[in-house]
C-alpha cells in the first residue's frame, strides 16, 4: 500500500473516512484489508498487484 499524506476533514458525496491510516496498512494481507474496509461499510474495494520482489534480492518462492 502507498503511503497518502494529508488530511481531509470534510468528505464529498461517495466518499468515507479510512478506519486507519493508510499507512497502517503497509505489510499486510490485502484479503485482511478488504474485509475490514468492508465491514466499515466500503463495497466497491479493488486492489492492483505491484512486483516489487527483484530478482537476486529474493529467494525463489519468497512471499514477503
Amino acid at each position: 500500500m502507498e503511503t497518502i499524506v494529508g488530511t481531509i476533514t470534510e468528505y464529498g458525496e461517495d466518499e468515507a473516512p479510512m478506519p486507519q491510516s493508510a499507512t497502517d496498512y503497509k505489510h499486510e494481507n490485502y484479503a485482511v484489508v478488504q474485509q475490514e474496509l468492508e465491514a466499515t461499510g466500503f463495497t466497491n474495494t479493488t486492489f492492483e498487484i505491484l512486483y516489487d520482489i527483484e530478482l537476486g534480492w529474493t529467494d525463489e518462492g519468497d512471499q514477503a
